[in-house]
């Protein structure tokens, strides 16, 4: 069923993504204009907290926040997000994609999908921040943050410095808590 009450969003958008996301900007910018929806664009600083703390002062504007990027913006978004009341779309433009492509949906999917009724997912939490995909520990993050010092990466980047950090990493002591039992491995 489609919302038919007017909407307000609050577009996110990470710079280094601009090119992915052109063409879905361009088309959600005619939809609002077309349905009369206000939006606001907020582009990411690459600053989590920082963007998470402007990301929820602007909140109580908007009905629906839209992320246009990967899965490291929809993680910003979903955790400027908790305790609000705003509901979270997804046009996926980043480089990995990991979360949107566990739904096999097409361009055309995700785009009808925007203005639907919305579904739950389950939401996981470590130490402070939620993850609604993936939480990677040890060799993972340790990849994503080297991929991450740069400006701009492509999906090759992943799979070249997972190779090379192979040669580099020293693993780590690691001790968490699960339900009540603290482990380490």
């Amino acid at each position: 069923m489609l919302e038919t009450k007017s909407l307000s969003l609050l577009i996110i958008i990470k710079p280094s993504t601009k090119k992915q996301s052109e063409k879905p900007l361009m088309w959600l910018k005619s939809i609002c204009k077309k349905r009369s929806f206000s939006y606001c664009m907020f582009t990411t600083t690459g600053s989590f907290n920082d963007d998470c703390a402007q990301i929820r002062l602007l909140l109580s504007k908007f009905t629906k926040v839209v992320v246009l990027g990967g899965d490291g913006t929809l993680s910003l978004a979903v955790n400027a997000l908790i305790g609000s009341s705003c509901t979270l779309a997804l046009l996926p433009c980043g480089t990995g994609n990991d979360f949107s492509r566990g739904f096999n949906c097409k361009e055309d999917d995700w785009r009808k999908a925007l203005f639907n009724t919305p579904t739950a997912i389950d939401v996981g939490k470590i130490n402070s921040r939620y993850f609604i995909n993936i939480a990677g520990v040890g060799f993972d993050a340790h990849v994503v943050k080297a991929i991450n010092a740069k400006a701009s990466f492509s999906s090759f980047d992943y799979s070249w410095t997972s190779i090379k950090e192979l040669f580099y990493y020293q693993a780590q002591q690691l001790q968490g808590t699960f339900n009540n039992d603290v482990r380490a491995c």
